[in-house]
């Protein structure tokens, strides 16, 4: 058996979602550079060009140059958006989240308290669909749904006999 009491509040989840954030801001980073300079080379090479091509990599070349920062753009808008809808899905507006896991062998048992109100569920473990450990966590994926427990919110057994109980369930469990 273990268990595990999970706080959440605004700034755990911009803590978590941190390493995200910075990932697709800088792979939208990159992109972007790639795309400006594929532009600039459009329009470098127009003036090389006879009169009416000249004109179509000219027009081409800037086209391409403004929507270069198209990907920088809409990932900082996914990631504003995102963290705003994990806010209001976990209800952290109302106070903060206790989420209490009491994992045994073939069920999860979940308290959620917040605001002083209690909601207690249980989740077969043959239910769940993925288990994802990170250095600092382990995702627990229960189809759309995913809880997240960390190492040190883990108050009774530890990490590698949670790990235990979701291989001996036949759980795919995946490393990153």
């Amino acid at each position: 058996m273990v268990k595990a009491v999970c706080r959440f509040n605004e700034e755990k989840v911009k803590k978590m979602s941190r390493r995200m954030r910075i990932s697709s801001i800088l792979t939208s980073l990159l992109m972007t550079v790639i795309i400006l300079v594929m532009g600039i080379l459009n329009i470098v090479s127009s003036f090389k060009q006879t009169e009416v091509q000249k004109w179509v990599f000219l027009i081409l070349g800037i086209a391409i140059s403004i929507f270069s920062f198209y990907p920088l753009v809409t990932a900082i808008i996914t990631n504003k958006r995102n963290y705003r809808d994990t806010l209001e899905a976990m209800s952290l507006d109302k106070g903060e989240l206790i989420l209490e896991f009491v994992i045994k062998e073939k069920k999860i048992e979940l308290k959620a308290i917040q605001n002083g109100e209690e909601q207690n569920d249980t989740i077969l473990i043959r239910n769940l669909s993925l288990i994802k450990t990170q250095k600092e966590g382990i995702g627990i994926y229960l189809n759309e749904n995913m809880y997240y427990i960390f190492n040190e919110d883990i108050v009774l057994g530890d990490r590698d006999m949670l790990l235990r109980i979701f291989k001996n369930a036949g759980i795919k469990i995946k490393n990153r």
